[in-house]
């Protein structure tokens, strides 16, 4: 099954992380790594993000690694190279994990 995550759904009016309980700063921590790692290369067709699928849950145990691109929607698509694990953070623009070069005309 897809995570479909909206990464303002877990930040605060200032765009920063509230205090959350531990199951939920660990899956905002897998996503804003993804988004980070991923906005830094987002001309990569695909990038090797340096996370393992079991950091997002205590209760996977796969010991693969993530994969992740920009989709054409510009939503970071993730996926795991071992097992069915995916999924899809979308309005990550703008937040203090975007690095992806911002053109100024």
């Amino acid at each position: 099954m897809a995570l479909i995550a909206n990464l303002r759904h877990f930040l605060d009016e200032d765009g920063s992380i509230p205090e959350l309980p531990d199951a939920a700063m660990k899956l905002v921590g897998f996503l804003t790594r993804i988004v980070s790692t991923v906005s830094k290369e987002a001309e990569e067709p695909i990038v090797d993000v340096d996370i393992k699928c079991c950091e997002r849950s205590n209760e996977l145990s796969c010991d693969g690694y993530i994969e992740a691109w920009v989709s054409d929607n510009m939503d970071i698509q993730w996926c795991c190279n071992t097992c069915d694990e995916n999924g899809v953070i979308s309005n990550w623009h703008g937040s203090q994990w975007d690095h992806h070069d911002k053109t100024v005309h």
